[in-house]
Order: C-alpha cells, then sequence, then structure tokens
C-alpha cells in the first residue's frame, strides 16, 4: 500500500514539473485594439471638440481614429451625442480639459457647467490617480471603456422684476429674484387693482444684469350701482288669546264655554280648543246631587238628560238617549238588532260548552266500565282442592 502512494506522488510531481517547464506565457495580442467612448448624455446644447484631445501612443500603429455620432432632437436637428476613439493600443494615454472638450452653447450665460466624466454605471466623478481634478482627465488605456459626461448647475445669480404703467411710472416696488446663470425664468404678472398687464407671464433667459419689465395699461372708469334690500321686522308685546271647551269626561253635558287669556282647568273635565265668540256664559241648574254650573239656569226633569246646547229630547224608560245625535224615539216593544245579535251569540256559545262538557264525562264514564270489564275477565279459574 504504502508503495502505491509513493508511485502516485512521483507521477504526480513529474507532471507538475512538465507543466512548468513546457507551458506557454499569455500575453496580448499586440495586434488587438481598444475603444474609449465619451457619451455628453440628453444635453442638447453640449457638443465635442475634439482639438482637445491629447494622445500618447506606445507603438505608431495602428492610427487613433475619432468619430462622434449624432443623434435627433424633439426639434428634429442633429446635435451630438457620442465621441468614439478606436484603434488604441494597450498602456496608450488620453489626456483632456472636460470642460474643452464638451462646450455648452451660451457664452458663458449657459444654465450648466461640465463638472467632469463617470464611469458608465459609476456615481463618483473619475479622477485621475494622484490627481483632486475632475476636469483635467487622464486615462489609461487598458481595456475598452464608456465615459458618461456630469453637469453641475450654473452659479446662481439675482435678476429683478419691475411693474410699470404706460408712462414708466412703478405701480408695484420692484422685485428682485434668483436663478442659476443661463436658465429660463417664468415670471408671472401681479394682480394690481384698475389696471391690466401687458402679458400674464413672461419667460426669459437669466444672464447678468436681468431685468423683466411688465406694463400695465388703465382700466376705463365704470360706476356700479348696486340695490340694497332692507328687511323690518316689528315686534308686538303682549300674550295672545286663546279659546277653551270645557266638558265631562264622564260623558255629561256641557258646561261652560269661554274665550280668557290662559286655560283655567277644571276637576274632570278635558281641555279642547275651538272658536268661540267673546266671553259668554250659560249657567245650568241641576236638581238633587247634580253640580250647578254658574251663569243661567235651567230645570231639567227627573227623567231627562239634557244635551249639549240646552236641547232636551224626551226618552221612553226603556230608551238610551244617544249622545251628540238628534233625537230619537225608540218604541217600547222594539229591540235593536245589536242586542239580538249579541243574544245569540252568547246562547250559541253557551250550548258548545256544555255539548263538550257532556262528550267529556261520557267518555269517562265509558273509559271507566271498560276497565271493570278486563279486570273481570282477567280473574284466574278456581282450582280443586282434591285431585
Amino acid at each position: 500500500m504504502k508503495g502505491m502512494k509513493r508511485f502516485l506522488g512521483c507521477i504526480l510531481s513529474m507532471v507538475f514539473v512538465f507543466a512548468l517547464t513546457w507551458g506557454n506565457v499569455v500575453t496580448a495580442d499586440a495586434a488587438y485594439t481598444y475603444t474609449v467612448n465619451i457619451v455628453i448624455g440628453d444635453n442638447e446644447d453640449a457638443s465635442f471638440d475634439e482639438s482637445a484631445l491629447q494622445f500618447t501612443k506606445t507603438e505608431n500603429e495602428p492610427e487613433i481614429k475619432t468619430e462622434v455620432r449624432k443623434r435627433t432632437n424633439k426639434a428634429g436637428e442633429k446635435v451630438d451625442f457620442k465621441l468614439i476613439i478606436s484603434g488604441l493600443n494597450y498602456g496608450d494615454k488620453i489626456t483632456f480639459d472636460a470642460a474643452k472638450l464638451i462646450k455648452i452653447k451660451g457664452d458663458g450665460n449657459s444654465k450648466y457647467y461640465v463638472k467632469g466624466l463617470r464611469v458608465a454605471g459609476a456615481d463618483d466623478l473619475y479622477k485621475p490617480e494622484g490627481s483632486n481634478s475632475t476636469t483635467a482627465i487622464s486615462i489609461n488605456v487598458t481595456g475598452d471603456e464608456t465615459y458618461v459626461a456630469a453637469y453641475g448647475v450654473g452659479s446662481v445669480i439675482s435678476y429683478k422684476v419691475q411693474y410699470l404703467d404706460e408712462k414708466g411710472n412703478t405701480l408695484y416696488p420692484e422685485e428682485t429674484l434668483y436663478g442659476a446663470k443661463g436658465e429660463e425664468a417664468v415670471v408671472p404678472a401681479r394682480h394690481i387693482i384698475d389696471y391690466t398687464p401687458d402679458a400674464t407671464e413672461k419667460t426669459e433667459k437669466i444672464a447678468d444684469n436681468t431685468v423683466i419689465k411688465f406694463t400695465y395699461n388703465k382700466l376705463p372708469a365704470t360706476i356700479t350701482y348696486e340695490t340694497i334690500e332692507e328687511t323690518t321686522t316689528v315686534y308686538v308685546q303682549g300674550e295672545p288669546t286663546y279659546t277653551y271647551e270645557y266638558e265631562y269626561l264622564d260623558g255629561g253635558t256641557q258646561l261652560t264655554s269661554t274665550t280668557t287669556q290662559r286655560p283655567q282647568v277644571v276637576n274632570n273635565r278635558r281641555e279642547t280648543t275651538t272658536n268661540v265668540a267673546a266671553n259668554t256664559t250659560e249657567n245650568v241648574t241641576i236638581e238633587e246631587e247634580e253640580t250647578p254650573l254658574a251663569g243661567d239656569t235651567t230645570t231639567i226633569e227627573d227623567d231627562e238628560t239634557p244635551k249639549s246646547g240646552g236641547d232636551t229630547i224626551t226618552i221612553g224608560d226603556e230608551e238610551t238617549p244617544l249622545a251628540g245625535e238628534e233625537p230619537t224615539t225608540i218604541p217600547d216593544e222594539e229591540v235593536p238588532e245589536s242586542l239580538e245579535s249579541e243574544h245569540l251569540m252568547r246562547t250559541v256559545i253557551v250550548t258548545i260548552v256544555i255539548l263538550v262538557v257532556c262528550i267529556i264525562a261520557f267518555s269517562i264514564a265509558m273509559y271507566i266500565v271498560n276497565k271493570k270489564k278486563k279486570t273481570t275477565f282477567a280473574l284466574p279459574p278456581k282450582n280443586d282442592e282434591k285431585r
């Protein structure tokens, strides 16, 4: 077993030595060239100035080439988009000032300026080794790479806004506003009573000593009439007059009808409102146990009951007066149909109850008789004492 391990170890050692001795050294292919791209980004005011580029070559061949690719903006114009530098060898160096390579229109009054470059996909600005400048660019070519231009907002400057009339007189105090140099400022007009501005808003590119002026025209004088309606409220002092009618709760006769300032409640009477003429009083005198009423006196017979209003109805012994209706005379032998119906209903109910009771009693009696018969038939026969 030990011999086998030694044999395998020798073989592996020989293979390792052979690989080190006869291995090929990998080197860069001199025929391969690299490309560096610089992208302006979405800035239509920027363009490339290729004269700012400087190259340091490690070899004379091949020749370095530059090409500017363009794109079409929303206005249909061709603008610079990307600078392509090709034919670079490994170790070549590219140097340039980013602010000179990428020009921005505006003669120094542009809103943006070039801060430097960023490697595509990176957040930080590209800085050459040993340098703190972001615009002095030095690129050592070690492979294909893409850089994107980085912009900053220009310096903030002030500008003025004036509000004048047709003669140049100031209608509103002058305002001082601020914005980035080269930025387009949109300023709305102020509302001034009795004047109209020449524009609701004005747009102007901010530069040094920028002044935005609004000119106002005087409105013609007008007279406006307004009618105001007035409402007068009159308050009347004093208490209202109430009218009440009193009558017995037990269906007795009407007592008193009167008009008073405030209601006066009488025992055993309910209070109802009615329209009655001014203070009038009728008194009714009732004999024996009846309660007298104040006012005029009316004598009532023994068997008679006065109706409301003082009318008298003659009713027989077995007759019953109908309260509040016209006098009706009922013969002694006649009975109202309602009483006959009620009597017939009671007779039917009593008859049904009696029949039910009889049926129940009969059923109980039959049950007892049947039970006794069953008990008699169930008795066992007597056995003879002698067998």
